[in-house]
């Protein structure tokens, strides 16, 4: 993909989407198809909006315990070829991130209002991973935030303490191909 990582971006347009905004991000990624945009995707799904089974339009989802060794092996391997959608808790995720440098500004306020958020893991929020970069961890794009400043990252030990073990494999249109050739 020629374009730039931070130029598939986008930005949520309620507190609550981010499942949705990650499905857009992850549409723009796998283009070259015009993506719909969050209204759209979300007049589309069933309630509860906020659901992860929703996502599953774009590929199937998986749950890799965050504890497992091979889970972020078997992250590296998906990140070779295709971007992916996780949910973090955001109790560690803001902890982190506040840690390395102030924290990103939303226009829907704090992901979590808590002065220290690490041990309050409050509901899955959905981000799309990247690259896993090496030393570094793992570099991810965040809805909840606006594009200035992204990709963010974090290390794996980060990542692992924040993860819930939740992940949604997009389904690339060479899957779809093999799929029809095994049945």
């Amino acid at each position: 993909m020629s374009r730039k990582v931070v130029e598939l971006h986008r930005e949520q347009e309620h507190p609550w989407s981010c499942v949705a905004a990650s499905v857009c991000i992850v549409r723009a990624w796998m283009g070259p198809d015009p993506t719909p945009d969050e209204a759209t995707i979300l007049a589309s799904w069933p309630e509860p909006k906020t659901s992860l089974a929703n996502a599953q339009e774009i590929g199937r989802g998986s749950f890799w315990d965050p504890d497992d060794p091979n889970s972020l092996d078997r992250l590296g391997a998906a990140l070779r070829d295709r971007w992916l959608i996780v949910t973090l808790f955001p109790g560690p995720l803001t902890y982190f991130t506040r840690r390395r440098r102030p924290a990103p500004v939303s226009r829907h306020g704090p992901l979590l209002p808590y002065e220290d958020p690490r041990n309050v893991p409050g509901l899955p929020h959905a981000v799309v991973l990247v690259e896993a970069i090496e030393p570094e961890g793992i570099r991810y794009l965040d809805p909840y935030y606006p594009s200035a400043g992204q990709p963010f990252s974090l290390t794996e030990d980060e990542f692992l303490e924040a993860w819930t073990g939740y992940v949604m494999i997009p389904t690339l249109p060479r899957d779809a191909v093999l799929d029809v050739l095994e049945t």
